[in-house]
């Protein structure tokens, strides 16, 4: 019977094989870009799905207004995430970190003295400074270095398991001293407290080195910068919120106080620059 229908079918598409062709060819282009629509589509919502904590995790966004005209920008001022640790017992924990990529410095200049005296130099890119806590809130694959304690001390650097092949080769780079250069955090040198394996799920976080944001120039700005809330915004900000916290209930009450508290500061400050909470 089935043998039947098959000879019919073939009949079918010797008879006509410009249709045939038409159809076969039509279909297979459609069944291609359902399977490729599928694979972006889960690619994209799959971003740091394998973190421990993403259901706790949150990164706070900036919405400036002008004219009546809204920009989003990914990052706060360096005082932002303290003062919403002290002012909210909702956040467990919070970190900042400096992509240095989007401020325009694609490498950095990576220079490491070797035990005969010669200076190996490279120039390696998506660099980033973060504070201690980072590597507590978000879970990398440490091959050396404790991740707790990874930028518990200023001038360190975690680096990654590449990057630690480029400079050192076969050997161990805990504890190895690198001088990293670049125009945010200038010219200073750090001592390789961890080096991790990168992970093949993706991840909004692409860096192939983090430096602690203590020790060099982003330190000496923070602190000329003290407790102002308006200019330099460049610090991307992570909350980890208590367990069991409600976001959605968290978000509108935040909103509501920093309207009260934030807003007062920055319209005294700024003659130019509103900004707005959305909860």
């Amino acid at each position: 019977m089935l043998k039947n229908y098959y000879k019919i079918a073939i009949r079918g598409l010797m008879k006509n094989k410009m249709f045939s062709f038409i159809n076969v060819f039509s279909l297979s282009i459609g069944l291609v870009c359902c399977i490729l629509i599928v694979l972006y589509l889960y690619d994209e919502v799959s971003y740091d799905s394998w973190q421990k904590n993403v259901k706790r995790l949150y990164q706070v966004g900036t919405v400036f207004v002008t004219g009546g005209k809204e920009d989003r920008f990914p990052a706060e001022p360096a005082v932002m995430a303290q003062n919403m640790k002290n002012d909210f017992p909702e956040i467990e924990q919070t970190a900042r970190m400096v992509v240095f990529s989007f401020f325009g410095e694609d490498r950095n200049l990576v220079q490491y003295t070797q035990p005969d005296g010669t200076l190996r130099s490279i120039y390696e890119p998506n660099g980033c400074a973060t504070d201690a806590a980072f590597f507590q809130m978000f879970e990398f694959d440490f091959t050396e270095g404790t991740p707790s304690s990874a930028l518990s001390e200023p001038n360190s650097v975690v680096i990654s398991q590449e990057m630690a092949k480029r400079i050192f080769g076969n050997q161990p780079a805990l504890h190895k001293v690198l001088h990293i250069a670049g125009n945010l955090n200038g010219a200073h040198d750090f001592v390789v407290k961890g080096v991790f394996r990168p992970g093949s799920e993706p991840s909004h976080i692409d860096g192939n080195f983090f430096i602690s944001i203590y020790g060099g120039g982003l330190a000496d700005r923070m602190k000329k910068d003290g407790a102002n809330m308006v200019f330099d915004n460049l610090y991307t900000t992570y909350l980890l919120l208590q367990p069991g916290a409600a976001p959605k209930n968290w978000l509108c009450f935040a909103a509501g106080c920093d309207r009260g508290k934030y807003m007062q500061y920055i319209q005294r400050n700024s003659r130019y620059l509103e900004s707005s909470w959305r909860g």
